[in-house]
């Protein structure tokens, strides 16, 4: 199953410094496969395959909680943001 998320959805609840295409590289190496990452207006729009086994990553809020979790193992600061 494929779900499309912008940049600035994502970052409603998520706090960072890292780029879309960190984000993207760090969480297709752990969890869910960003397939591709497209302009869209003024902001970048994520084309994220996810797995039937990764429910909790489906959502905003889900996907969130997830580069939070990954991003620090990268060295990036991340922080979720309820």
């Amino acid at each position: 199953m494929n779900i499309k998320i912008l940049d600035s959805w994502l970052r409603d609840f998520l706090k960072t410094k890292a780029t879309p295409a960190e984000i993207a590289k760090d969480l297709s190496l752990t969890s869910v496969s960003i397939e591709r990452i497209e302009t869209y207006k003024d902001d970048y729009l994520y084309d994220i395959e996810v797995t039937t086994n990764r429910p909790d990553v489906a959502s905003v809020v889900g996907l969130a909680r997830e580069a939070a979790a990954v991003l620090p193992e990268f060295g990036i600061q991340a922080e979720f943001v309820p």
